[in-house]
């Protein structure tokens, strides 16, 4: 029960930022929209756009992970003294793997907005409003 309640909880962590990334990446691409039209017109490959718009999320992935890494391992370490009655050990492996689940999960997220917006007509995005 108390697995099935944790899993839940992590699902719901997980679904619950990957939720605020979407959010703040598609605001991010929307608010850069002209510029890269004008990036595309003027010959950007929809790669390098990708790769621009992709980057200042993707650092702040890998600085979240290497933040979060340590105060995990050393909080499940005391949490499984102090609770369980049994030890279980959480090893490097089942961290790397997390991570790697996260940083996919990140990029996906990050990539569906950012390919979205780079292979937009730029017409679209540079035609005058009234």
């Amino acid at each position: 029960m108390i697995i099935k309640l944790w899993g839940f909880l992590g699902f719901l962590a997980i679904t619950v930022s990957c939720l605020g990334l979407l959010g703040t990446v598609s605001f991010t691409v929307q608010k850069r929209v002209k510029e890269i039209s004008i990036r595309k017109v003027l010959g950007a490959t929809s790669e390098s756009l990708v790769v621009m718009l992709s980057k200042e999320f993707v650092w702040l992935l890998v600085i979240a992970s290497l933040v979060t890494l340590p105060i995990i391992y050393l909080l499940f370490n005391q949490l499984l003294i102090s609770v369980q009655y049994y030890r279980l050990e959480i090893g490097w492996l089942e961290m790397v793997v997390s991570l790697l689940i996260i940083m996919g999960l990140g990029l996906s997220t990050i990539l569906s907005q950012t390919l979205k917006a780079a292979n937009a007509n730029p017409v679209d995005n540079l035609s005058v409003s009234s």
